[in-house]
């Protein structure tokens, strides 16, 4: 009876985590059911009644300790720590560090999935792409990147016409390149360190919203191979800018260094 009650013991996860062996639709219902107008909560009334009736097993077979909040609130929280929370890196870029914008996206989105039948996360990323495509958001965005990348850093020799030659050029290039959006939210997710953290779990590895390179390539139409080797060429071509200006010549030490 001990070794059955430990292996139970270890079996446990946190809510959010337990919540995940519902479909993503499921987790939906239970989160944003109540949000629903009248006409839509008596469409959906017997999937939502189902939904719950999963959730409160899930809780209750895998749930970790007591917890008082009820399974819509988990669920919710399910949307913040596996969507919001891999995406955090794109708060300070596009969003001025509110992370207010991805909750909203995240939980539009998955109102809007129990309307349309789109898988919740489909939406999701449709919504945040939306979002890092807008022109001030991507425009803010790529001031950022240019500093953080040092693109602005200039020789002490280098004239003002020089200078401002080269940052009309830098300037273009992340403006008129269709490859930027996805260069920017690659560098964005990856300034947040943990974004991977309980992603690789056997529950949560294929429900999680993290806007990966595969999901931008689909929304921009591309196949997953072609927006890297676009985004290869991208940073090559602004590695030669700065090997231009600073007047660096290329060897292959320089060329080994761009490729990694």
């Amino acid at each position: 009876m001990t070794d059955r009650t430990t292996q139970s013991t270890r079996d446990k996860v946190a809510p959010e985590q337990a919540m995940a062996q519902l479909e993503l639709r499921r987790i939906a219902l239970v989160a944003l059911y109540d949000a629903l107008d009248g006409a839509d909560r008596q469409r959906h009334a017997g999937e939502h009644r189902a939904a719950r009736a999963a959730a409160h097993e899930a809780l209750r077979a895998r749930a970790t300790g007591r917890d008082d909040r009820s399974p819509a609130e988990v669920a919710r929280a399910f949307f913040g720590l596996y969507f919001v929370f891999p995406n955090l890196g794109l708060a300070g870029p596009f969003f001025e560090g509110d992370v207010r914008p991805l909750r909203e996206t995240a939980w539009l989105a998955a109102y809007d999935s129990i309307r349309s039948g789109v898988c919740p996360r489909a939406e999701f990323h449709a919504r945040l792409w939306e979002h890092v495509c807008d022109e001030d958001r991507r425009a803010r965005a790529a001031r950022l990147y240019v500093r953080d990348q040092a693109l602005d850093s200039v020789p002490p020799s280098a004239g003002p016409r020089v200078v401002s030659e080269h940052r009309r050029r830098i300037d273009a290039m992340l403006t008129g390149a269709e490859c930027v959006p996805a260069l920017l939210v690659t560098w964005a997710i990856a300034r947040h360190p943990q974004r991977h953290d309980e992603l690789a779990t056997v529950e949560v590895r294929s429900k999680h919203g993290l806007l990966e390179q595969r999901h931008m390539a689909a929304l921009m139409g591309m196949r997953p191979n072609t927006l890297a080797q676009s985004l290869h060429r991208f940073r090559a071509r602004l590695g030669e800018e700065m090997r231009l200006l600073w007047g660096i010549e290329r060897t292959v030490v320089n060329d080994e260094d761009d490729d990694r």
